[in-house]
C-alpha cells in the first residue's frame, strides 16, 4: 500500500472515529437505529452480502437511478460480483427525523476493483429517505451524485 493510500485510510479512520464519538451526544433511539442500519449496510457491501444489504431496503423503494426494489437488487448484485475488493467510507452523516420518516445525507468514498488493490474510486454525496414501519427503519428512496467533479 502506497504512503498516499495509507494517509487517506488513516484520515478516513480518524474521521469515522470522531463521528462515532460525537454520535453519542443526545442521540435518540431512532437516530441510533438509523446509524446501526447504515453501519450494517456498509458491512454488507464490503462483505459482499447483497441479501443483508437489501434487508434494509423497503419493497416500495423508488429512485431516479433505479426505478424499483428489483432493479436496485440487480444493480447491487452486479457491482458486488464484479468488484472482488470494495472499500466504503462514510462521513458527515446528517440525520433529520420527522416522526416515522427520516432524511439521511452523507458523503461516501467508494473504491474497488477485481483485484486485491482497488483500481478505481469516487466520492459521492448521497441522499436517502427512510420510513419506519413496524418498528423497522428501511430506505424508500436514494440518490447520489459525484461530490467531486474533475476540472476539464
Amino acid at each position: 500500500m502506497s504512503i498516499i493510500n495509507k494517509l487517506i485510510l488513516k484520515t478516513f479512520l480518524i474521521t469515522a472515529l470522531s463521528l462515532t464519538s460525537l454520535s453519542g451526544c443526545d442521540t435518540s433511539e431512532d437516530e441510533l437505529a438509523l446509524r446501526e442500519n447504515i453501519t450494517s449496510m456498509r458491512k454488507a457491501i464490503t462483505s459482499h452480502k447483497p441479501e443483508q444489504l437489501m434487508q434494509h431496503i423497503d419493497s416500495s423503494y423508488k429512485s431516479p437511478a433505479h426505478l424499483n426494489f428489483k432493479a436496485l437488487n440487480t444493480f447491487v448484485n452486479y457491482h458486488l460480483s464484479n468488484n472482488r475488493v470494495i472499500h466504503l467510507y462514510l462521513a458527515d452523516i446528517e440525520i433529520d427525523i420527522d416522526g416515522d420518516s427520516a432524511k439521511v445525507i452523507f458523503y461516501s468514498g467508494v473504491a474497488g476493483g477485481p483485484n486485491q488493490i482497488p483500481e478505481r474510486g469516487r466520492l459521492f454525496k448521497v441522499g436517502t429517505r427512510w420510513l419506519k414501519t413496524d418498528g423497522q427503519w428501511k430506505v424508500t428512496q436514494a440518490k447520489w451524485r459525484p461530490a467531486l467533479i474533475p476540472k476539464k
